[in-house]
């Protein structure tokens, strides 16, 4: 679960984990980590909010948390080849 995962179609959502982070249970630096492991550095992930300094993001395998959004980064969208 913590090693990046190949996403065929990418939305406006799609982002990766800049850095190893913890995913947080709630959205405060405080509150308990909602994964015993941090997050791996490359992890992509779904942008579901992104309040000031906190996103909420959904990982392929359906955890969700809450991450620094300092850690995250946009990824771009693929041309499709028509």
């Amino acid at each position: 679960m913590l090693a990046s995962l190949a996403f065929e179609d990418r939305n406006p959502d799609d982002a990766v984990v800049m850095d190893a982070v913890v995913l947080r249970a709630a959205d405060s630096a405080g509150a308990p980590a909602a994964l015993a492991q941090p997050l791996a550095r490359g992890v992509e992930l779904n942008r579901a909010r992104a309040p000031r300094c906190l996103t909420k993001v959904r990982l392929a395998g359906g955890s969700s948390g809450w991450v620094p959004s300092s850690a995250v980064e946009h990824i771009a969208l693929k041309d499709t080849p028509r």
